[in-house]
């Protein structure tokens, strides 16, 4: 018997029932989800984000993906704190004239 980890194929995850019933995949659910958390929620420690998982993800079905929760967490929220084209677009180019 091997240990599961979130690296492991979809297919050899069990799944909750209902997940199950509604055609739901592991990854693409946890990973959206905690997309949205760091929409509402941006500097929560990683304790906050576990806790955050274990809280919409209750069922032990579901606890091989709280390393993948936490890793989409902090993916998600880089790319909110990296600046817009648009963004950059807004500050002008500063150029060194030679002296």
């Amino acid at each position: 018997m091997h240990a599961l980890s979130d690296e492991n194929d979809e297919h050899e995850l069990a799944k909750p029932q209902g997940c199950y019933a509604a055609g739901l995949e592991c990854r693409s659910c946890v990973r959206n989800s905690a997309a949205n958390l760091a929409e509402i929620c941006l500097d929560l420690s990683v304790e906050a984000v576990r806790d955050s998982f274990f809280k919409v993800y209750p069922d032990q079905a579901c606890l091989p993906m709280a390393r993948t929760f936490v890793r989409a967490y902090r993916a998600a929220r880089a790319l909110r704190d990296e600046p817009s084209v648009e963004q950059l677009n807004d500050f002008p180019v500063l150029v060194a004239l030679p002296i």
